[in-house]
């Protein structure tokens, strides 16, 4: 995987990620950007009978202790793992028995069913995660990375121009839409959730290369 430098990369979003509670800025950015694991929705505990059976499980305890072993056979104690909202569902109090478990330097985000106060008891219970903003981008060189956990909408011109010939390309990660596929489309966008991965989380190095191999970023049109 490519080498970047501090100046090629730009968080932006108002404290998007609060890295220097966990890991030196420039160490992360230089050895780590591309190193990063990400998805969403896990839906942890979620008993509507919906989710489990569309997933081939016939209870949800079952779906979560598989979705539990998948991220943990990629995701290790210290890697870095990017949750784009959506990853625990039911009581609250469920959380005290699961969050121990699972693997990585969480930065977490909230969806459409996280609410303040399951936020809040997450962080508590997992002081090394951190929060990030429900929707940021990532700059790497010329190119820009925006993770939410819904999707983006802009127009294939913009999607492959830029907003205009100076502005940075924009590429969507997001996550909420449960689709069973996962790879770039022709907009720029690429669903990252755990739904389109066989329940697995995917490696943004991964992604990247994925992109690399569709786009000629020395030839950026303008």
């Amino acid at each position: 995987m490519e080498k970047v430098n501090n100046k090629q990369i730009s968080v932006i979003g108002s404290n998007a990620l609060n890295l220097g509670k966990v890991v030196n800025w420039e160490k992360f950015i230089n050895n780590n950007i591309f190193q990063f694991f990400i998805s969403s929705d896990y839906h942890l505990n979620h008993d509507s009978d919906f989710l489990h059976i569309q997933r081939g499980y016939s209870n949800y305890k079952d779906m979560t202790e598989a979705v539990i072993q998948n991220h943990n056979s990629v995701v290790g104690k210290d890697d870095f793992f990017l949750a784009l909202g959506d990853m625990f569902m039911n009581r609250v109090e469920l959380l005290d028995e699961l969050l121990p478990r699972l693997n990585g330097k969480w930065f977490i985000s909230r969806g459409n069913h996280t609410s303040l106060g399951k936020m809040n008891r997450i962080l508590e219970l997992r002081p090394d995660w951190i929060k990030v903003d429900e929707a940021f981008n990532i700059r790497i060189k010329d190119n820009e990375f925006s993770f939410t956990h819904y999707p983006l909408q802009q127009s294939k011109l913009n999607a492959n121009r830029g907003a205009s010939p100076k502005s940075p390309i924009i590429y969507s990660l997001y996550g909420h839409t449960h689709e069973h596929s996962s790879g770039w489309t022709e907009y720029n966008n690429y669903h990252i959730g755990v739904d389109g991965n066989n329940l697995y989380p995917h490696k943004f190095s991964d992604i990247y290369k994925e992109l690399k191999d569709v786009k000629d970023f020395s030839s950026r049109p303008v």
